[in-house]
């Protein structure tokens, strides 16, 4: 059956290993001592925010676990399933290091990552309420929800994508030294931005026909870094049109209610544009 859990130092001083099982629940609220090893094998782990650790290892087969506490850390951390789910709630600039995921999530939120190092094999990372994060050599799906932004340095490696998902404000901001411009971007809806890491971007040109296209984005001293492998919300108007940033650094494509555009019968509202309408 299932059972609850909590833990603290007056109750078990030194834990070598824990393994909660489907059903069960276990909360972490003070420190935790020694090297442990800490394996969810379908229950539900929270290190609440009155817990601390610094060398512990990590198992997510299955389940979820929920860090609450900034002054807890890992020496590795390993999300191994489908069904399994690391979430990282609440905490301003953390680090996770020595990370392996091969299926699963790790889910930002409300959070920043000021670190990230690993491998994503398969499974995505997820970034909800306003969460940020920076990844170098991206090789896998990022899911943008919730106003928050992915920076990306370096390369695009195979597997990499980003997703705007859900909520308004989602921005990706491009890599500056990437070999080449084939990330996968969808998704981009009204009011979602794409920018330039380091760089302020002073005009962004789109194209959708039919969902799918390109970005161009211009940054102020000239540079042009252009992605094809683009698709759109259906809320965003077909045609090719040019977009004036907004702010700073980020370009906003999709445009905002009320923003005037420019056809051949002259200037229209956006919500006035219909998919197929033509736009100059």
């Amino acid at each position: 059956g299932s059972m609850d859990y909590s833990l603290s130092p007056s109750s078990i001083p030194h834990v070598q290993s824990i393994t909660v099982y489907p059903g069960s629940t276990l909360v972490i609220s003070s420190a935790i001592a020694g090297n442990p090893k800490i394996i969810d094998d379908g229950g539900t782990i929270t290190f609440a925010s009155g817990s601390s650790g610094s060398n512990i290892t990590l198992n997510v087969e299955s389940g979820t676990v929920n860090v609450d506490s900034s002054s807890v850390t890992f020496t590795q951390v390993n999300v191994t399933s489908s069904s399994a789910v690391l979430a990282i709630n609440g905490l301003s600039s953390y680090s996770l290091s020595n990370v392996s995921v091969s299926g699963g999530e790790i889910e930002l939120n409300d959070s920043s990552l000021s670190r990230f190092s690993g491998n994503v094999n398969s499974g995505s990372v997820v970034l909800n309420d306003g969460s940020s994060m920076t990844v170098s050599n991206l090789n896998f799906e990022v899911v943008v929800n919730g106003g928050s932004t992915i920076s990306l340095a370096g390369n695009y490696n195979s597997g990499s994508s980003v997703v705007m998902g859900t909520g308004t404000g989602n921005t990706v901001l491009v890599s500056t030294s990437a070999a080449n411009s084939d990330l996968a971007i969808s998704g981009l809806a009204q009011g979602d931005q794409i920018g330039v890491v380091g760089s302020t971007v002073s005009s962004a040109t789109y194209t959708n026909s039919s969902g799918s296209g390109s970005v161009s984005l211009t940054t102020a001293n000239g540079t042009v870094y252009k992605y094809t492998g683009v698709s759109y919300a259906s809320d965003v108007p077909s045609g090719t049109s040019t977009v004036t940033a907004t702010n700073g650094s980020a370009a906003v494509i999709c445009f905002l209610a009320n923003s005037m555009i420019r056809t051949p019968e002259g200037d229209r509202a956006v919500e006035e544009i219909r998919i197929g309408n033509e736009v100059s």
